[in-house]
């Protein structure tokens, strides 16, 4: 696998798991006002998206730091 596919992936990981974030954030504030239908269950399980989103980025950040350092020691032992 090349690393700029790597990079590219660890990318749209983050700004998918932010495009849920705010979908989810978008449910949790719209309720309680002109959409009468949100429940708590669905608040909850809005909670919990936001949760996972969350947890998502912050796998994706832990591949692109992987990434960086494996770059790193590929060029201190070019160099």
């Amino acid at each position: 696998m090349k690393i700029d596919s790597i990079y590219q992936s660890a990318v749209y990981g983050i700004e998918r798991g932010l495009q849920r974030m705010r979908e989810s954030a978008n449910g949790i504030a719209r309720a309680g006002t002109t959409d009468k239908s949100a429940d708590a269950a669905d608040i909850a399980g809005d909670m919990v998206e936001i949760k996972q989103a969350g947890l998502d980025i912050q796998a994706n950040l832990k591949v692109l730091k992987t990434e960086d350092e494996i770059l790193g020691n590929l060029f201190d032992e070019q160099a």
